[in-house]
């Protein structure tokens, strides 16, 4: 490990201006310094005052926050911005939540840690990619979550590291408990297992399913809140969205760029000569994290009371259809958005079945209405969604005014 660096000075006017939004979903990282987001990462144990609770000295942590900064890697979207933009919504959605006075002070730290090290040294392409480069990384993980086991090796490493020995004050029991709830909760976000999170989430929120088989453990309630920051770009303030939205679009139009020069399948979403970022967003809310929100918020009523809501349900079961405009105009370009969603995580039309209560494995992609059709008039309030995911919504509809020649004016692309 090379020298660690000096802990920067605080930029006071800055740290001010983040720290009052700290605890909530209005956190804009992208506002700030590398170093201001630093400041922040460590407030936010400071704020839960754990770090003597779990025997862990201020300046071993700090070194930890600096080692991790140096390996996220210069990405347009995973990168160090990314990390703490993860780890404040972490904090944001347990506090809402109540998890932080529900867990024990091991678990809350593992919680905070897994946030910050969930994406560590991520090369900017995803796991599928890994498998078919037949990079040395799948040939390591074996092809299963590569992406998501690098991480966690990478954190202990560091963690352990002699220059480091962030829990060299651990009993071997609490190492054991801190590591298993690292473990799941970054193994969680691998969004090949999206469908197996939504088909639980169903049984839970399910009024047949028996009350005792209703109880969510902490372990899954852990998983779900990484899994709700990993992808809370949609939950933010518009103006925020739009930029991680940029970001995240250019990462994928790179890993477009490289398949087509190593001459391997281009991945849809990938394809910049063909693929829109406003309709990726479109399609990524409605088809992927939007039914899962509202999962969550019907298992999770800690999240708030009910005020701002956002519903996929049209008629009396949960279902949920796209405007016209989702895919650009055409049946053949919404369908097409469909495949391009789901493939995403990976599972087929698993996530459309799952949401849509479909018990056979289904040859078909679930029916759009024709750009000239009526859209059913979508339920608002809905019940069962919690005010914490209300600006998604509100971001779904600000989309539809824009298209990629605005967003590209307004915001601009390096890549």
């Amino acid at each position: 490990m090379s020298t660690i660096p000096e802990w920067p000075p605080r930029n006071e006017a800055n740290f001010q201006r983040g720290k009052k939004a700290l605890k909530t979903l209005h956190f804009d990282a992208l506002s700030f310094s590398s170093d201001d987001l630093l400041h922040f990462c460590l407030e936010i144990f400071l704020e839960l005052d754990i770090l003597a609770r779990v025997k862990v000295p201020i300046d071993k942590l700090k070194r930890f926050i600096l080692v991790v900064r140096s390996c996220m890697f210069d990405n347009p979207y995973h990168n160090w911005y990314h990390a703490i933009d993860v780890t404040q919504t972490v904090y944001s959605l347990a506090i809402t939540a109540g998890m932080t006075k529900q867990l024990g002070d091991i678990e809350v730290f593992a919680l905070i840690i897994s946030g910050l090290c969930h994406d560590l040294e991520h090369p900017g392409v995803n796991n599928p990619f890994l498998v078919a480069s037949r990079s040395d990384l799948a040939t390591l993980y074996n092809d299963r979550s590569v992406l998501e086991n690098h991480h966690c090796c990478r954190a202990f490493q560091l963690m352990l590291h002699s220059e480091i020995q962030l829990l060299s004050e651990f009993t071997n029991a609490e190492y054991v408990s801190f590591r298993a709830v690292v473990l799941n909760n970054i193994l969680a976000t691998d969004m090949a297992r999206h469908g197996e999170y939504t088909t639980k989430l169903k049984r839970l929120t399910d009024p047949a399913t028996p009350p005792d088989d209703r109880k969510i453990d902490k372990q899954f309630e852990m998983e779900i809140i990484i899994k709700c920051a990993d992808t809370s770009n949609v939950l933010k303030p518009f103006n925020v969205a739009k930029k991680w939205a940029m970001r995240v679009t250019d990462e994928f139009f790179l890993q477009g760029d490289r398949e087509k020069a190593c001459g391997m399948p281009l991945t849809p979403m990938c394809d910049r000569t063909c693929q829109g970022r406003v309709a990726l967003q479109k399609g990524f809310v409605d088809f992927v994290i939007g039914p899962y929100y509202k999962l969550v918020g019907a298992a999770f009523p800690a999240l708030s009371e009910v005020r701002r809501k956002f519903s996929f349900s049209v008629g009396d079961g949960i279902s949920f259809s796209v405007p016209a405009s989702v895919g650009g105009g055409t049946d053949q370009e919404e369908i097409h958005l469909v495949f391009v969603f789901v493939r995403i995580a990976d599972f087929q039309f698993k996530l459309v079945q799952t949401i849509t209560h479909v018990d056979e494995p289904s040859t078909s992609p679930p029916h759009l209405p024709h750009s000239n059709q009526p859209q059913k008039t979508l339920r608002r309030p809905d019940a069962c969604f919690r005010q914490v995911f209300g600006l998604m919504w509100e971001n779904r509809e600000s989309w539809n005014s824009y298209d990629d020649r605005m967003l590209g004016e307004e915001l601009g692309s390096s890549y």
